[in-house]
């Protein structure tokens, strides 16, 4: 037997564990945001809100968005598979797009990874993938709900940010020129609520659907007389 098929039968990978939704959407994110910096955009994104969304501020914004992107990536993604993290991201895309149009029509475009990954965040911990123990969930859903009432009180900084040196940072290692005169980025606080709502309830969702299903085929199992 040849020697490379002997270890890919000891070793085998499945595309679900290559977590390819997870590190495609932080590489398109990286490319993205420097491609913008490089040309120069001022807010003109081709593409408008459907592309926006992979495009980052600053530096700061960027590396906040994707380190906690690729740790709760990497590990949901082989837990609930890649079609359905992919349809996850297109829905938060869609919640986050209706509820930025109608709670804040005097903006752009909705720039950031940061409203996506609000919705998948919490529809991964309300999912409770891979057999994720209540007490972890209570504390993931927790963490959530203090991000967000930070944001809330604070008008739209995050806590890293906050911890990282807030704007001043984010002003010296800018992505994202903007004219003078423009206004620049505003936090959406807002959004990123609306899609962790919406997020907790496709969780919910896919979790009843998932007891439904064991329920159904405990059913079919004959019981000894």
């Amino acid at each position: 037997m040849n020697r490379f098929a002997r270890v890919g039968r000891r070793c085998p990978v499945r595309i679900d564990e290559m977590r390819p939704v997870a590190l495609f959407t932080a590489f398109a994110c990286i490319l993205a945001s420097f491609s913008t910096s490089l040309l120069g955009e001022t807010g003109n994104v081709p593409g408008g809100s459907l592309v926006a969304w992979l495009i980052h501020v600053d530096v700061q914004h960027l590396v906040i968005d994707l380190l906690a992107w690729l740790i709760f990536g990497w590990w949901l993604e082989p837990r609930i598979g890649s079609v359905r993290l992919g349809a996850w991201i297109a829905a938060g895309l869609s919640v986050s797009i209706c509820a930025h149009a109608l709670l804040y029509p005097h903006h752009g475009v909705l720039y950031g990874l940061s409203a996506v990954a609000f919705f998948v965040f919490a529809a991964g911990l309300a999912a409770g993938p891979g057999g994720l123990s209540v007490r972890c969930t209570a504390c993931g859903l927790a963490v959530l709900a203090f991000v967000l009432a930070h944001e809330l009180a604070t008008g739209g900084v995050t806590p890293s940010r906050a911890l990282l040196g807030g704007e001043a940072l984010g002003e010296r290692w800018r992505l994202l020129p903007v004219r003078s005169g423009q206004v620049g980025p505003q936090p959406v606080p807002l959004v990123h609520v609306v899609c962790a709502v919406a997020g907790a309830g496709f969780g919910l969702l896919a979790r009843m659907r998932r007891s439904s299903r064991t329920h159904s085929l405990v059913a079919l199992i004959p019981h000894p007389r």
